[in-house]
């Protein structure tokens, strides 16, 4: 039998109103003890129902708010009853954005409600100082109501009265919901009559207002009005009179926030438009709801205002003799477990195997032996020790994946990753710790053995069993298994904390575990289709396995899957309060960079401060960076991702294209060669090179680069073509490039597979463009995007249709990347507008446009466009600028759309735009005309080669 908590048992004070009885008008003092127990300290307020007091409980020496009950309510049933059912309701909801209701009771003929006492002020008191409050600060807060309305919710229990004087702040920043006084279960309809009104009319829903049955969404209409309010500093339908403003409510939407205040982001308006639906099935349908589209604006930080937004109030109790005497013996507990705990960490430090961690614990998990013939624990355990492990700051884990490759190198033919070839990589890699293990039958049951191995001396740093338990438990003995191997490698976290932090990994379900290791292996031997299904499977296993969502929202991504990946990626993100710290940098980061949000830098910059041995976090700060076109903190980040592992040819390949982009071409030159070094068929090495080598105007060499790649695999003669196919629209030689592609795509085909064979397939599409094969052009770019949604491949298409006067079509895809969440697509919507505009000669709207696109992402793209119409405005100075940052920026060329996917053809006509500004400035034009007609010497007609040669004889010589 559970024991029971002191508030449990019945009082004298604590009887309950089972039955309603006469209540006395008592006059209340301060300093008077109601029922010898509750000493009332200080008047709070008075409202509707009564005055609230700070009290003093004697019996259990703590502070409480104590609700007194107004006498000419306190004989009404249905009152009593409506109150009891607030304390049977609300008992039920622990959260720490919640009040804690404790008791009812009885004393000296007064009725009132004990409840958790916070120090503070309510939010009207913060809105009534602030006047409104700023977005980070009104998010904190309804970020937190989220939470405990959704606890509150979950137990079946609706607020019905939610406004600011409803929610407590104390001196931290928390804000806790009470008064659940006219709550009720929603399995309880006959508490309220139809027609009744309840609530506070100026935060009513639409539901309320007709005095309809309500639901949980109903909280959340109130809780968009609560939030517009701290945004503003005003409510919605604000009328002369309570009829007029419901009346409002029931038919007509609220004016957006924004226009009230626009520095209100566009998400935030969003978020409060859609709270503040009219119809609850439009709505969103759940706080939890609400609260996932607020933890992705806010990019994975927490919902804590700034500090001036919280109230500064300090307790005004003086310590008793009751709290000092029990202080004292805490700090005798205290005193005494540090003294077990300095024992326990010199018995550890100075033991015969001793391990001696350095500042960052490199971790190289082997493949453990199963000997129990179940395929089920083939590659599953060793995922729990790596997510566990990585719980301390100072552990890197080390690429399963790379250390198989590696053991194939020193073992052609091996497949596994024992403890023999394990020691070898980490003498090899200079891994600090390897883990080897078995799990075996044992009885009736199973048992996990694991070996934690210093990499440099080959002894055991420790060795550890799990009881034998059944198949069901194993996974969590496993987990158990953590907090014993961390300690033995030098974490310091405190021992309970540590123990808390055992079950680990994001599911408990064997088959899903095992699952989720398949796809991953199937996901480093480039089968993502094997790996995408799997992972698939994985999550029907257990549909609350984020991580398994995670990894499916990647492979997505890397397939030009956009939709599916934002779906699998929000499905991850709705089980993020499951996932260990590191998973949800992962998973948060992930998706902002899947959506190339600089969100991502945030929550990436966030993971690397906490986790500062993280090689991976390190990569994707880079890769975010790179993503938000800051090359030079991309070079910085990315190196520091191959200090940790320096032969990590991948994040070594990513510096090289860093470098590239950035315009460093020595450096990406040289990090190439040392990637070819490491592994002679990295193919895309073979790409950095090609592309450095045209910014330095070798196309010789170039192409033999890209020769050499086609020379390696099938995957790399596919690549090599794409970017022969490329130089060959640089120079000009249009037949050439589609003569090249025809070769890969087999013709009749009306979809091509894959992005690289869609993103061909537009090359194919230009090249028609620049022979004045229109028709063929517009087809091919319609067949491009009935294969492909990607941002790229519709903003290239959009270009192909304007220039063959389609414009109306450009503009429908406009307004379909118009409508997707991140910057990056919304700001290609802006540029084909701008291009449109600039091809009907609409010539400041289309500067506009161009600008409003460069506000949004700073994309080499705009810069051109831009560029081009300050020409056609006469304005040279402005022109010459934009193309003057285009060629300090011409790293960015090689790769649109920063995917490796080579477009270098975009590059000459800078040197034409460029000429034709000088030439506007009365400057020197003749050397950029010479450099394009350079590189277009053997092009075929072109209407730009034609005018370049024209104004380059024109000039004075």
């Amino acid at each position: 039998m559970d024991s029971a908590r002191p508030e449990d048992i019945p009082t004298q004070a604590s009887l309950g109103w089972s039955m309603p009885t006469a209540q006395r008008t008592v006059a209340l003092t301060l300093g008077m003890v109601l029922g010898e127990r509750y000493e009332l300290v200080k008047m709070l307020g008075e409202g509707g129902m009564g005055a609230v007091y700070q009290a003093l409980d004697r019996e259990l020496d703590r502070v409480v708010a104590l609700k007194v009950i107004r006498p000419e309510f306190a004989n009404d049933p249905n009152l009593l009853k409506r109150f009891k059912q607030e304390l049977i309701l609300a008992r039920q909801i622990t959260h720490r954005n919640v009040i804690r209701i404790f008791d009812l009771g009885v004393a000296d003929g007064v009725r009132f409600i004990t409840m958790e006492f916070v120090e503070g002020r309510d939010l009207a008191g913060v809105l009534k100082e602030q006047g409104k409050l700023s977005t980070k600060d009104a998010v904190g807060y309804i970020g937190q109501i989220c939470e405990g309305l959704q606890a509150a919710h979950v137990e079946g229990v609706i607020h019905r009265d939610l406004k600011p004087q409803n929610v407590m702040i104390d001196p931290q920043g928390r804000a806790l919901i009470m008064d659940f006084g006219i709550a009720r279960a929603t399995s309880v309809s006959t508490m309220t009559r139809t027609g009744a009104l309840m609530g506070t009319p100026v935060y009513m829903s639409p539901e309320q207002a007709k005095g309809t049955l309500v639901d949980a969404r109903s909280d959340v209409y109130t809780l968009g009005i609560i939030f517009y309010e701290l945004l503003t500093g005003t409510v919605p339908f604000k009328a002369d009179n309570v009829m007029t403003m419901l009346l409002l409510r029931c038919q007509e939407k609220p004016q957006p926030p924004i226009e009230l205040e626009p520095a209100i982001p566009q998400t935030v308006n969003d978020i409060v438009m859609k709270a503040l639906a009219t119809s609850p099935e439009e709505r969103y349908q759940s706080a939890k709801e609400l609260l996932h589209d607020l933890q992705i604006y806010c990019a994975g930080t927490a919902f804590k205002p700034s500090s001036n937004a919280a109230p500064r109030t300090l307790s005004e109790r003086p310590p008793s003799a009751f709290r000092l005497k029990h202080a004292f013996k805490i700090a005798l507990c205290v005193v005494a477990l540090i003294a077990l705990g300095v024992a326990y960490y010199v018995g550890v430090s100075t033991g015969p195997q001793a391990f001696k961690p350095a500042k960052t614990v490199s971790l190289l998990v082997a493949d453990f032996d199963n000997t129990t013939s179940e395929s089920v624990f083939d590659g599953t355990l060793e995922q729990v020790f790596i997510t566990g492990m990585e719980g301390a700051s100072f552990v890197n884990s080390y690429s399963r994946n790379t250390a198989h490759q590696i053991a194939a190198e020193l073992k052609p033919g091996t497949t596994r990753l024992n403890e023999a070839i394990g020691r070898s990589i980490a003498i090899r890699e200079g891994i600090s710790v390897l883990l080897t293990g078995m799990v075996a039958r044992h009885g009736d049951g199973y048992r996990v053995t694991v070996n934690a191995i210093d990499g440099a001396t080959g002894k055991t740093i420790i060795s550890s069993d799990s009881p034998t338990v059944k198949k069901d438990d194993v996974l969590k003995a496993t987990a158990k298994l953590v907090p014993a191997l961390r300690r033995a490698i030098g974490d310091g976290t405190p021992e309970a904390q540590l123990m808390a932090s055992g079950e680990t990994f994001t599911s408990a379900s064997l088959d899903a575990l095992h699952l989720y290791s398949a796809a991953q292996q199937q996901q480093w031997n480039g089968r993502l289709e094997e790996a995408a299904k799997l992972w698939l499977e994985a999550t029907a296993a257990d549909p609350g396995f984020g991580r398994a969502y995670a990894g499916l929202a990647a492979v997505s991504s890397n397939l030009s899957r956009a939709s599916d990946a934002d779906k699998y990626y929000k499905l991850a993100l709705a089980q993020i309060d499951h996932m260990t710290d590191r998973e949800k940098f992962r998973t948060r980061g992930g998706y902002f960079l899947s959506v190339r949000d600089r969100k991502a830098i945030a929550e990436f910059s966030s993971l690397v401060a906490k986790f500062p041995s993280d090689t991976a976090g390190y990569a994707n700060l880079a890769l975010a960076y790179c993503y938000a076109r800051d090359m030079a903190k991309a070079v910085v980040e990315g190196r520091k991702a191959i200090e940790l592992y320096p032969k990590n040819t991948l994040q070594r390949n990513n510096l090289a294209l860093y470098s590239l982009y950035a315009g460093d071409t020595a450096s990406a030159a040289r990090e190439a060669h040392t990637v070819l070094g490491q592994n002679p068929q990295f193919l895309k090495a073979f790409i950095v090179l090609a592309l450095s080598q045209m910014l330095e105007g070798k196309a010789a060499e170039a192409i033999k680069s890209y020769q050499d790649l086609q020379a390696v695999s099938a995957t790399g003669a596919a690549m090599g073509l794409t970017g022969l196919a490329d130089i060959a629209m640089y120079q000009g030689k249009f037949s050439d490039a589609a003569a090249m592609i025809d070769k890969a795509i087999p013709p009749g085909v009306d979809r091509p597979v894959g992005e690289s064979a869609v993103r061909k397939l537009l090359i194919v599409a230009e090249s028609e463009l620049a022979r004045n094969n229109a028709a063929k052009a517009v087809a091919d770019a319609e067949k491009a995007m009935k294969a492909s949604d990607s941002d790229a491949v519709l903003f290239t298409a959009a270009q192909i249709l304007i220039h063959a006067h389609q414009e109306d079509k450009a503009q429908r895809i406009a307004g379909q990347l118009a409508q997707r969440l991140s910057t990056e697509p919304r700001a290609y919507a802006k540029v084909i507008a701008g291009e449109i505009l600039l091809e009907r000669k609409k010539i400041p709207d289309a500067i506009q446009a161009f600008n409003e696109a460069q506000a949004l992402t700073d994309t080499w793209i705009g810069h051109f466009d831009l560029g081009r119409a300050y020409v056609e405005a006469n304005a040279f100075a402005e022109a010459h600028s934009e193309f003057d940052l285009c060629l300090q920026r011409r790293g960015e060329a090689t790769s649109l759309f920063l995917d490796e996917i080579p477009t270098v053809r975009y590059l000459p006509a800078v040197y034409y735009y460029s000429g034709r500004a000088a030439e506007g400035l009365g400057s020197k034009a003749a050397d950029s005309y010479k450099t394009f007609l350079a590189i277009k010497e053997n092009s075929q007609p072109d209407r730009m080669v034609d005018d370049a040669r024209r104004r380059l004889s024109a000039l004075p010589k």
